[in-house]
């Protein structure tokens, strides 16, 4: 028996035999003991937005595309509906979503309220400054960026303080 059916009939590493299993090399200058795919043979996800990728597996002459979909915003809604607690920090990370996602603006504004409603701190005034920026309203969006910018002078970690700087410049010419 040659060697490639010796191996082929072994316990592979993982504890499996491959007895039975195809083989994905052939040809000249193929790995004619092998079960798995060459080095030169690959995988990758590509295109992707937020609901969905491209699996492309590719070997030899053949490559098989296959779409993954989610429901990406479905979950994250479901994911925030179940996790408000009633902080303010849950209520501005549930509005910054809804910004980031570009989704939906208004219920953004709606939870990064209720977070103000609790305390008022240079986070919550960014983000509803740039929920506001982002409807357009920059009369609005530049005095509440002002505040934040105010209040994140005094807080310990203003990690926007770079982007807050920049909507100030940008808002202010559109005013």
């Amino acid at each position: 028996m040659d060697r490639g059916a010796q191996q082929e009939s072994r316990p592979g590493r993982h504890g499996a035999g491959l007895q039975g299993r195809p083989r994905l090399a052939s040809g000249a200058g193929a790995d004619q003991g092998s079960a798995f795919p060459r080095a030169h043979d690959f995988s990758s996800l590509a295109d992707f937005t937020d609901d969905e990728a491209s699996l492309n597996l590719e070997w030899e002459r053949l490559r098989l595309s296959i779409p993954i979909k989610v429901n990406t915003a479905e979950q994250a809604l479901a994911n925030i509906a179940a996790s408000i607690d009633g902080t303010w920090r849950t209520y501005a990370f549930a509005a910054r979503y809804m910004l980031e996602a570009k989704k939906d603006y208004n219920t953004g504004l709606k939870y990064i309220d209720q977070s103000l409603a609790l305390k008022e701190d240079w986070l919550n005034l960014w983000i509803k400054a740039s929920l506001l920026a982002a409807k357009g309203n920059y009369k609005d969006a530049h005095a509440l960026a002002e505040k934040a910018y105010q209040l994140g002078q005094k807080a310990e970690f203003f990690f926007f303080e770079a982007d807050v700087k920049k909507a100030l410049s940008e808002w202010k010419k559109k005013l």
